[in-house]
């Protein structure tokens, strides 16, 4: 019997990353409900794949550091209210930098992805420093506070 086979399908009007990965999910797709046993492969699905996987990523790492930031702030901040305003702080500077980044046509892929998760970093290091200066501080009056 056959062992093995091998063939080539060449697609038409690959003019687009999108239409790529549209064809790459597609031939995934019928490869995996026929019954002869199918690898697909092109050497540009490494790419493709980082394209298809780039947005769920984003959303849970992005969603993970939200977490984590602000399970450490409930830790470190002595008031709850204090924390669930950086915490807004910090959704309020993503969700702002996000849409900077569409009305720029900026592309999300790695290197936005890391911008967006650097951005959460330094917006929780000013955001919670502050935040945290202001509900220790001993004056009474909110604008010594502030200037404390």
């Amino acid at each position: 019997g056959i062992a093995s086979s091998r063939f080539f399908v060449i697609p038409k009007d690959m003019s687009t990353k999108e239409r790529e990965k549209n064809a790459m999910v597609a031939a995934r797709e019928i490869a995996d409900r026929e019954p002869v046993k199918m690898i697909t492969f092109e050497p540009n699905f490494l790419l493709l794949e980082q394209i298809l996987e780039i947005l769920p990523s984003t959303f849970q790492t992005v969603g993970i550091a939200a977490a984590a930031m602000l399970g450490v702030a409930f830790l470190f901040i002595p008031s709850s209210i204090a924390t669930l305003f950086v915490t807004f702080t910090l959704v309020s500077i993503d969700v702002g930098l996000v849409g900077y980044m569409a009305l720029w046509g900026v592309q999300l892929d790695i290197a936005s992805m890391t911008s967006i998760i650097m951005c959460i970093g330094f917006s929780v290091d000013f955001s919670a420093h502050i935040t945290y200066a202001y509900v220790r501080s001993e004056e009474a009056k909110p604008d010594k506070r502030l200037a404390e």
